[in-house]
């Protein structure tokens, strides 16, 4: 049981959080305000996923997305990539789909990117084909309609090409369903 002055000092570190993280959010997109964007429909994101060889269900949440150029997703995945960056994978607490979520909120949050899916997919090991088992990890479409994998743990990314797996570091990914 807590004590009364416990209690207090729990009241005031919950206060000084929410001050903190408003404060942080607010100077974030005050120092990112130059970051442009367009906004695309749903068909145009449905075209450059089957473009990229992405042939699986995708499900719309929006009415548009915002996108940008490759360069600002990768400034912007570096900052997120930074912010969550001393928080660790805990198995069935915050692993692979909270991360996949996170990111892409924080995403929407900070700079508008909106364009940013969750997928639900499954990882082989690149060099013996062995699955590791299903996973949770982002695709990004960007201003020149190109599509990246985005590994949210790492920080990793790749450009997919129709036709060529899709590998980053040590694994081949498979996507089965599009989140955006």
């Amino acid at each position: 049981m807590q004590t009364e002055s416990q209690i207090k000092v729990n009241q005031i570190a919950k206060n000084l959080g929410i001050i903190l993280t408003n404060a942080g959010v607010q100077i974030v997109r005050s120092a990112y305000k130059n970051f442009s964007y367009i906004s695309v429909n749903f068909g145009t994101i449905k075209t450059n996923l089957v473009n990229a060889g992405i042939n699986c269900p995708v499900s719309e949440l929006d009415f548009s997305y915002n996108t940008t150029t490759w360069e600002k997703w990768e400034e912007a995945l570096a900052l997120i990539h930074i912010i969550l960056g001393k928080i660790k994978w805990t198995q069935n607490i915050y692993d692979c789909d909270d991360f996949a979520r996170t990111k892409k909120a924080l995403m929407a949050l900070l700079f508008g990117f909106t364009d940013m899916a969750e997928v639900y997919g499954e990882i082989y090991d690149k060099d013996t084909g062995i699955s590791q088992g299903l996973h949770y990890f982002n695709i990004i479409i960007t201003t020149d309609d190109k599509v990246y994998v985005y590994e949210p743990i790492t920080g990793e990314s790749v450009l997919i090409s129709k036709g060529f797996p899709i590998i980053i570091g040590g694994w081949k990914y498979k996507v089965i369903s599009v989140r955006f």
